[in-house]
């Protein structure tokens, strides 16, 4: 039984934290709460005192799995507790003892320059995977345009055999195909949309 008390007095900051897994399929959300638990568990900095972890749930409407699993842990001074944070990004910490931490200036400034930096790399990713998805949206109206023009080239076709030509769903292709009509480079007669040389 591990003494609480002594390794508060020793620096220990005795935690509550939740951490929680959502993905799929079940079977890797199983393995990384467990490989989570596992990495915490041979850390030096972290004594686990006790573990709870949930049953895995399906997301509500989702094809996603969730689980969630509360530890209570021991862990070795304020450095460690802030890289715990950044490592494992727990849903919630609960600082249960000492009531009080003392915190030197320089211990702050690192913390404040860590996490600074994690925003500022978030940020840069987050502006990168836009301009890579504006990229692909892009080059994808280009493709979809391209392969229409090369089906109603030689005839007309309908927006059920478009849709099973192209791979989209109607409600999909029918927009691309509205600005194609606006452009004059699509007619439509009838059912059929043709292409307009």
């Amino acid at each position: 039984m591990v003494n609480i008390k002594e390794h508060i007095q020793k620096g220990f900051i005795h935690t509550r934290v939740v951490l929680e897994i959502i993905g799929k399929p079940k079977e890797h959300v199983e393995k990384a709460i467990n490989g989570y638990i596992e990495k915490i568990n041979k850390n030096e900095n972290l004594i686990i005192i006790a573990k709870q972890v949930s049953e895995i749930k399906q997301v509500k409407d989702k094809d996603l799995f969730s689980v969630f699993s509360e530890l209570e842990i021991l862990v070795k001074g304020f450095k460690s507790l802030t890289q715990f944070c950044f490592n494992y990004m727990p849903a919630s910490i609960e600082i249960l003892e000492p009531n009080r931490l003392i915190v030197d200036a320089n211990k702050m400034t690192n913390l404040f320059n860590d996490f600074q930096g994690k925003l500022h790399k978030a940020d840069f990713l987050a502006k990168s995977l836009q301009q890579q998805n504006n990229l692909l949206v892009k080059n994808f109206d280009g493709l979809i345009k391209n392969m229409l023009v090369i089906l109603l080239k030689d005839k007309g076709m309908t927006l059920e055999n478009i849709s099973r030509y192209t791979g989209l769903k109607p409600e999909d292709i029918i927009k691309i195909i509205e600005g194609l009509i606006k452009e004059k480079k699509i007619r439509k007669i009838g059912e059929k949309y043709f292409y307009e040389f």
